[in-house]
């Protein structure tokens, strides 16, 4: 994954070792660099990889449930605040998150983009099966986004980050500042297939160079895709009423271009 999509900053959470062990495992995954919150036990933990010719990040909090950094990226030189999130799987765990991220809030004056496994769900319909989710725990997380002034950026791919069994739901998201929105428009989030986890990659993608690097690529529709679920949603996201057939069809190539790289191709 970091070879095909090239990636510059890598970050993992709930990686479960700690210590010596997890250095060993950092080195092989050939980065120069890392911080790391180290796993509770077997609960946990959060590492955050990158090459330094590539960017150079700055620690400035930790907690068992994220990494605050300050990153100045080499290319362009744009210097912005991440904050890489494990959430509690417990309610009472993530009050803690909240209280610690409305902290930090209160101190940004930059670009500011908080990303990961938040372990909690904004609205209902981010959750298929199972009980209904807890209102009062989406509550808590919406108050905590809306005094942030934080903001979801929105997605590509499925709607769901996380399974186990029939139960899906979108735990894994990016949200930031509307400071970070003003200043990189043409960036955009990914859903990735499913690897080896029951947790898809997010993957934060520049819009530019993803388009730049398709400018040649033919549109070809795949017969399978009419049996894949999901596909008749992008249709309908596609054309919705009253849209000209040649303007749906134009979003329809791009987005089942997309979409078939980044939901379909993990049922082939």
């Amino acid at each position: 994954m970091v070879k095909k999509y090239d990636i510059k900053v890598l970050v993992l959470t709930e990686v479960r070792i700690s210590g010596m062990v997890a250095v060993r495992k950092i080195k092989q995954i050939g980065f120069s660099d890392h911080l790391k919150q180290d796993a509770n036990g077997f609960s946990g933990g959060i590492w955050v990889i990158w090459n330094k010719n590539e960017a150079e990040l700055s620690l400035l909090a930790t907690h068992k449930q994220f990494i605050h950094v300050k990153i100045k990226w080499a290319v362009n030189k744009m210097v912005e605040l991440a904050t890489f999130v494990y959430g509690s799987p417990r309610r009472a765990g993530r009050r803690l998150l909240w209280e610690e991220l409305n902290n930090i809030s209160l101190s940004v004056n930059k670009l500011w983009i908080v990303l990961g496994d938040f372990n909690a769900v904004s609205q209902h319909h981010e959750k298929k099966g199972g009980n209904d989710a807890c209102q009062g725990s989406m509550r808590e997380f919406n108050d905590c986004l809306a005094s942030c002034d934080l903001s979801d950026i929105g997605f590509k791919g499925s709607s769901f980050t996380w399974k186990r069994g029939r139960l899906l739901e979108r735990l894994d998201r990016v949200v930031s500042n509307t400071d970070w929105v003003g200043s990189c428009p043409q960036r955009f989030i990914l859903h990735l297939p499913f690897l080896c986890s029951d947790h898809r990659p997010l993957l934060l993608w520049e819009g530019k160079r993803h388009s730049q690097g398709r400018a040649n690529r033919t549109f070809k529709f795949l017969a399978s895709w009419l049996h894949c679920d999901g596909f008749d949603d992008l249709v309908k996201r596609c054309w919705p009423d009253e849209t000209k057939w040649d303007v749906g069809s134009t979003t329809f190539q791009h987005e089942a271009t997309l979409w078939n790289d980044t939901t379909f191709e993990e049922s082939m």
